[in-house]
């Protein structure tokens, strides 16, 4: 069996046992591991349409496994925000959002079809298991040395609109690393620029979290509510939330600015 053979396996066989122990424990947890996954598993996807980008047996594939994230994204978004807003103090504004009912809305409807979602994903993973097995290993590089180039272009515009795609291509580089031997994982990344890539995306991860809480806030529109201790504590949530983006904001272009000397290295 190939390194990506096997990785898919593993990632497939994580999804499945992720998602049966949400559907049974509702552990939030197990969510963020069971769409690791299924990022995982996307990420072996866009190798193959890379490689394949007319084959519509793999589109479909993408598709269903796009759906399937993005469901889980939301319920994922949303415990995130309830656990940051529980965090600093701003139970006013998970209460008067309806977070919590929302959130047991959205398992409620994910939840209702967990057998038929996990017959589905089995038939999807194993597809895509034998499509891998036959792709050839030595087209990998050329694959991660193409992100690498892209990585670096995204880094040079220096411009907040595109780090969230600059974080999926770095994201998808780190896994393309895992489907080589040590050999040639090293003439990809070194240790240390794998270590740099890593840690940048994690702080855009970050970023982007907070961004998705502004998004939120900005919506319910909490400034025109009728209820003044609402009102008054959306502006304390609105400071500490600018201060915090702020921040990490400046982690952010920090690491960016790290960039020449990891390439060098």
């Amino acid at each position: 069996m190939n390194l990506l053979a096997h990785y898919t396996a593993s990632q497939s066989e994580g999804a499945l046992q992720q998602w049966k122990l949400y559907a049974t424990q509702r552990d939030p947890e197990a969510m963020h591991r069971f769409r690791v996954c299924l990022k995982k598993l996307r990420a072996v996807l866009r190798l193959l349409l890379h490689r394949h980008p007319h084959n519509e047996a793999l589109k479909k594939t993408a598709r269903q496994l796009r759906h399937l994230f993005r469901e889980a994204g939301s319920i994922r978004q949303e415990e995130l925000l309830c656990a940051w807003l529980q965090q600093h103090r701003f139970g006013k504004l998970l209460d008067a959002g309806q977070l919590m009912s929302s959130l047991a809305q959205r398992q409620k409807e994910l939840l209702h079809e967990q057998e038929a979602l996990s017959r589905r994903m089995e038939r999807t993973f194993n597809r895509m298991y034998q499509v891998v097995k036959a792709e050839p290993t030595l087209a990998i590089t050329p694959y991660g040395l193409y992100l690498k180039k892209e990585i670096s272009r995204l880094q040079r515009e220096e411009r907040p609109e595109n780090w969230h795609e600059l974080r999926k291509q770095i994201k998808q580089l780190l896994y393309t690393w895992h489907w080589l031997e040590n050999r040639q994982q090293l003439l990809l990344l070194s240790r240390r620029e794998y270590a740099y890539y890593d840690e940048l995306q994690e702080a855009i991860g970050h970023w982007h979290d907070l961004l998705d809480i502004r998004d939120w806030l900005t919506n319910k529109q909490f400034f025109f509510h009728s209820d003044h201790t609402v009102r008054q504590s959306f502006g304390r949530c609105w400071v500490r939330l600018s201060h915090d983006t702020a921040q990490q904001d400046r982690v952010v272009r920090k690491l960016l600015a790290r960039a020449p000397a990891v390439a060098a290295s």
